[in-house]
Order: structure tokens, then sequence, then C-alpha cells
């Protein structure tokens, strides 16, 4: 394994948009000539030169849910992928109209063969008399209008992709759209939770629409357009961490983001000797969102106090710059952890303070916070992520038995992380627990060093750091067969991974 230092940040810019984009890692040597591929493209009416790009789903290995505090998370491309391609529409196309944005999706398999579902959205309903793009709070009035007629699976995909277009423009990335347009949609992380889909939807989506206007996209304003979908449109008060992963990842590659910075750290080259995978073991309660997000309004809750706390101390001035992040767990410790309140009601919290600054969530009056325990998990991960990051480091660096140290080392770390999503946040999962318990009782002896839920938790996927080979694959098929047998479950395997949308680029058929 090898680990590189991108000194440079953020990339100012993806690679143009031309037809010969390298192919994406991992999925043969031409994506376009694939099954899925060529099942997307019959799609679309064939009447103009279409554009199509592709990207992979997300892995969180540690860190995701603390992003919001300035946390550093780790992240890597993993199993399956979308597909979107893109066709202006002329005037006289027939199913599709030339004043309509018709959006199809189809279900992407490896044969190529399947079902598709379709909705049409007229452009003045898209635009005001101004010809700016309707605001996301308007759309969402009428989504069910817009994207009513496709069937439930693939509304979000509908969804994700429309609202991408509207923010693009909105943002000038790309020119209003004076006629029509098909977007075709193929996705085999459908109905997987916690891999970041929605953010590969747009994504890809992104991309494609920037290789039909012929035009580059800037890494940054893609990322940010990918965040605004998902928290203006979809709800879900997310960071850039998905993004940056879905955009920018490469295969076989872990992704240090300081989201502090929100700045790209080391990408860390996993070897033919180490495995990073993901297993998606369902029983994601109906309710994972609202716990995810009275998480973090707890979490914000304590940050709110924590700097009453310093401002208190120090009237003249501190420099506590309002991340939890950057408080370090010795001072969470000595200074914090016993004047915070294990538990606040949100009408006691808004009555002494108002809102906690967070511009994605509200305080519910009525709801009781465990405030102490969801602002430590913060700052305890962004130390395990950076404890994880060196173990890493010093696993490609040194001999064989002290390689197997800093892995094991770095597994432990993973299991605390694990624990505190469900003990200190809430947001654990039976199905979860059960999964890595399995996994955990094989141990390093069989190459498994860790594994912990992932992304907003409450069940879905979780990432395993194991070793490579047989051994490690033999426990790991052992644990998933036990996990389907005691819970009449079927987990699935997330083994294979992809490139971001901007490293794979954008084809032109």
């Amino acid at each position: 394994m090898t680990v590189e230092s991108n000194t440079a940040g953020v990339r100012p810019s993806a690679a143009p948009i031309a037809p010969a984009f390298p192919p994406a890692a991992g999925r043969g040597s031409d994506w376009l000539a694939e099954p899925d591929t060529v099942e997307l493209l019959s799609r679309l009416p064939g009447a103009a030169k279409r554009f199509v790009a592709c990207a992979p789903g997300r892995l969180d290995v540690m860190g995701g849910l603390a992003e919001y505090s300035g946390s550093s998370i780790v992240n890597m491309p993993i199993g399956g992928r979308v597909l979107v391609g893109v066709e202006q529409a002329k005037p006289d196309c027939r199913p599709v109209s030339g004043d309509c944005v018709s959006i199809i999706c189809c279900v992407a398999s490896d044969s190529g063969n399947g079902d598709a579902t379709s909705c049409v959205v007229p452009l003045a309903q898209l635009f005001d008399k101004g010809g700016k793009p309707i605001e996301a709070e308007r759309a969402r009035s009428r989504q069910a209008d817009f994207v009513g007629l496709i069937d439930r699976a693939h509304a979000g995909d509908a969804w994700c992709a429309l609202a991408t277009l509207l923010e693009m423009c909105r943002a000038g990335m790309i020119p209003r759209l004076e006629r029509g347009l098909v977007i075709a949609i193929g996705s085999t992380l459908s109905g997987l939770a916690g891999v970041a889909a929605e953010t590969s939807v747009s994504a890809a989506t992104a991309a494609a629409l920037a290789g039909m206007h012929d035009v580059e996209l800037q890494a940054n304003g893609t990322e940010a357009v990918c965040q605004r979908v998902a928290n203006r449109w979809l709800d879900l008060p997310i960071g850039i961490g998905d993004a940056h992963c879905v955009l920018h990842g490469e295969a076989d590659t872990l992704h240090h983001v300081e989201c502090a910075t929100s700045s790209l750290g080391a990408r860390i080259n996993l070897s033919d000797r180490l495995s990073v995978i993901g297993i998606e073991c369902g029983g994601r309660s109906s309710d994972a969102t609202e716990k995810f997000v009275r998480a973090r309004v707890a979490a914000f809750m304590g940050r709110g106090l924590i700097e009453r706390i310093v401002r208190h101390e120090n009237p003249t001035g501190s420099n506590f710059n309002g991340l939890l992040s950057s408080v370090s767990v010795e001072d969470y410790v000595e200074r914090f952890r016993d004047r915070l309140p294990t538990k606040l009601k949100g009408s006691e919290y808004l009555e002494r303070f108002g809102e906690t600054g967070d511009p994605l969530t509200r305080i519910d009056p009525s709801y009781t916070y465990k405030v102490r325990s969801r602002t430590e998990h913060h700052i305890y991960e962004h130390t395990r992520v950076s404890a994880f990051l060196e173990c890493i480091k010093r696993a490609g660096e040194n001999a064989p038995e002290q390689r197997e140290t800093a892995l094991g080392e770095a597994g432990e770390l993973m299991y605390a992380s694990h624990w505190s999503y469900g003990q200190r946040c809430g947001l654990g999962s039976i199905h979860a627990d059960l999964l890595v318990n399995l996994l955990r009782r094989y141990g390093t002896g069989k190459g498994i060093f860790g594994a912990k839920i992932t992304g907003r938790g409450c069940g879905g996927v979780i990432a395993v750091l194991a070793k490579a080979g047989r051994v490690a694959d033999d426990a790991i098929t052992a644990a998933i067969d036990e996990f389907d047998s005691r819970t009449g479950r079927g987990a699935t395997l997330l083994r294979s991974t992809g490139s971001g949308a901007l490293v794979t680029g954008v084809r032109k058929v």
C-alpha cells in the first residue's frame, strides 16, 4: 500500500470533457460497451448526440457521521454504480416532447435486461417567467406532480437528477434550457442504504450535463451542487464528504477529507495485501433519518454550550473556532465534559440560547436531547480518524510483524467508532451489531482487523478492514452465512470499486 499526499488540496477542475476518457477502474476495458450501459443508451431516443457518465457508491470507512463537526473522514468508492445518459431532444422528437424534460429510470444490471419507468416535466414548470429555475422549496411542494409517474423505487433517482439540472442552471454552470432534454438513469445502488446513492446520481448527472454543454466542471462548484441537492431537495443535512468521494474517488483507494477546510488530504492506495469492503446488512429503521437529525441537533447544542463556556472563561477572546473537532479529548475531559448536561429539553435550550446556528436543522422544543454523549462522539471520532490514518500509514511502511500490529490498532479504532455510534449517538442497529460481532469473533488470526457501522447509522452498510486473500474471504463468507441464518436476511457484499465521475469522465456517443 502507498500513501500519497495531495498538497494542493481539492483539484481545481475536472479534466476537459472529451470522448476518450479512460474507463472506470474495475469495470472492464470499456464500460461503454457493458450491458448496463448499452441498456441505458437504448432508452434514449438516439435523435442527437448522447453523453454518458457514471459514479460509484461511497463507503464511509471512518468518521462520516462527524463531518459536520469539522472532523476528518475517510471514504472509499465501492460496489455498484450509477449511470446517467443525457440527450438534447429535437422539436419533433417523439414520444419525447421538445419542450419538456423527460426522465427515464431503468434497472441497471450486468445482463442489461431491465424494466424502465419514466416521467415528463414541461420546461415551463421548471423555470419562472424571468427564466430562473424554481426554488427547491417550491419544487418540493410539487414533487408528486413532477416524478409521480415513476414507481417509488426510482422516484428518488429522478428527483435527484431533476434537482441537479436546476441547481446547475441556478449556479450558471450550464445555460437555461431552451428546448427539451432526455435524462436516462440506471443504478445498481437503488435500495442500498448508506452508500450515498443520492449523491452518486447527482454526480453522474452533473458530469453528463457538463459534457452535453461542452463545459469544464470546477470541482468545488460540483461538490456544492451535490450538497445543495441533498440539503435543499432531499432534506438530508449532510456535508460534502459524499460528493468528494463519488466525484474524485479512485479505485482501491482510501480518500481522506479534511471537513474543517473542505480539502482533500492523503490518498491511500490499497495494495494486494489489504482489503476494505462493505457489507449491506439491511435492518435500517424507518425513523433512521429522524434519529440522525436529533443526534446532529444535540451535537450542535453541545457545541453552543462549549462556545459559551469558553467565552465566559475568556471574555476578551478565545481560540475556539466553533468546530467540535478543534477540541482535544484532554481539553474536553478536563474543561467541558462535566459542565455539559447529559440531557436537555429543546424548549429549555431555545429559551436560554435560541437556535444552534446549524442552517440545516431546527430544535424540537418538545424533545429531550442527550447533549453530552452526542457531543463527545464527534470529539473522540476526530481523534480516532487521525489515529486510524497514522496506523494505515505505518502499516504501509513497516515489516510484516509491525504491519499486523498497526492494522490491528486501526481495526480497534473502527470497533470503537462502531460502539460510539450506538452508545453515544443512539444510531446503532441490532443487525449491524450482530454482523460486526460475528466478524470480530474471527479476529486478526483470520485476517479480520476491524468493522463498523457507516454513514448515518441505524443499519445499512458496515465497513470491514481485512487482509486480502482466501483466509479472510472465507471468514467473511462464514460470518455472512451465520448472519443470514440467524436473521433470515441476505447480506450483500460490496467488494468492487470504481472511480469517481470526474475521474472516469464523460463518453460521447
